[in-house]
């Protein structure tokens, strides 16, 4: 994965894989990947969704019936062992996603190496849920496409 991906994405999947388990998730989805490329705050991605008003605290509170429950039972963040302490590894349940970030990368911008904006906009054409969500904070998620 490494020579794939830049270093933004890289570290935001590292955020990523530390939200699924502070919520307590066995899978990683599409918010977690969401919430950490917002935690990467050097990433283009999380540039384009701050400029829409998009934070961290408000993906998390779009979701926050499931979440709270299940944060109430999780580890503090950073206890136990993660595929993504290992350098180059991601949680399996991430490869659709990354495959799809690839695709996006190469129709986009012709390029092989995926960027933060390439994950963002795999998660809009992947995630209906997280679509809806991000409606709920009053964004456009086709505005980010662009």
């Amino acid at each position: 994965m490494t020579r794939e991906v830049t270093p933004a994405v890289r570290r935001a999947l590292i955020a990523a894989e530390k939200w699924r388990r502070r919520l307590g998730d066995d899978q990683l989805s599409a918010v977690h990947v969401l919430l950490g490329l917002l935690d990467e705050e050097e990433g283009r991605a999380a540039t384009m969704l701050r400029q829409h008003g998009v934070t961290s605290e408000q993906v998390r509170r779009a979701f926050a019936a499931e979440a709270d429950a299940k944060e109430q039972s999780a580890p503090p963040p950073g206890e136990g062992e993660s595929l993504a302490d290992k350098p180059g590894e991601v949680h399996p349940s991430a490869e659709p996603l990354l495959a799809q970030a690839r695709r996006v990368a190469a129709d986009l911008a012709g390029e092989a190496t995926v960027a933060s904006e390439h994950l963002l906009v795999a998660i809009l054409r992947q995630d209906a849920q997280t679509c809806r969500a991000l409606e709920r904070l009053g964004l456009d998620p086709s505005a980010l496409e662009n």
